[in-house]
């Protein structure tokens, strides 16, 4: 007689796969949130993983990583204000990637929509300080919210406009 020993070796044969092909959030009053701010929880699952996603690891690919983060949990958070009078964007196409103990990986984009209303650009920029004529009432302001969005990239860029 003799003794065996069999040691089975687990095989990562399946990749984490995301709860969703696209995540989108609507943020509306961007200039309010602060730095730490949770704007979303992603999910993802590996089948040969541990059913609380222990293993799996996340990442944002792309430019906007000093934007935002995501965590060992899945959740994105804002790392830093947002400040419209220094950039402001429509949206943000944020790549997410997460990778098993294994190596394998999955991807999925968050879109993150920017709402802004008129109001909000009338204090960030100051044209009813700044004696800027407008076309517009007040009352006609109100039928327009929300939202209006206005395509500039710089302050200085809307009062060249506006001249």
């Amino acid at each position: 007689y003799a003794n065996l020993t069999i040691w089975i070796k687990n095989i990562n044969e399946f990749r984490p796969i995301f709860e969703k092909s696209i995540y989108t959030i609507i943020l509306n009053q961007p200039e309010d949130l602060n730095p730490g701010d949770v704007l979303i929880q992603t999910k993802a699952f590996d089948e040969d993983g541990d059913s609380n996603g222990e293993g799996l690891s996340f990442s944002i690919i792309g430019p906007y990583q000093k934007k935002f983060l995501i965590n060992k949990n899945g959740q994105v958070i804002l790392t830093s204000k947002f400040d419209l009078r220094e950039n402001i964007r429509m949206f943000y196409n944020l790549t997410l990637m997460v990778v098993d103990e294994g190596g394998l990986s999955d991807f999925s984009n968050l879109i993150i929509y920017i709402n802004t209303s008129i109001n909000s650009f009338d204090s960030i920029f100051g044209c009813a300080n700044q004696g800027v004529r407008t076309e517009l009432s007040s009352s006609d302001r109100k039928t327009l919210l929300p939202p209006l969005y206005i395509l500039v990239s710089q302050k200085k860029n809307l009062f060249n406009f506006i001249d």
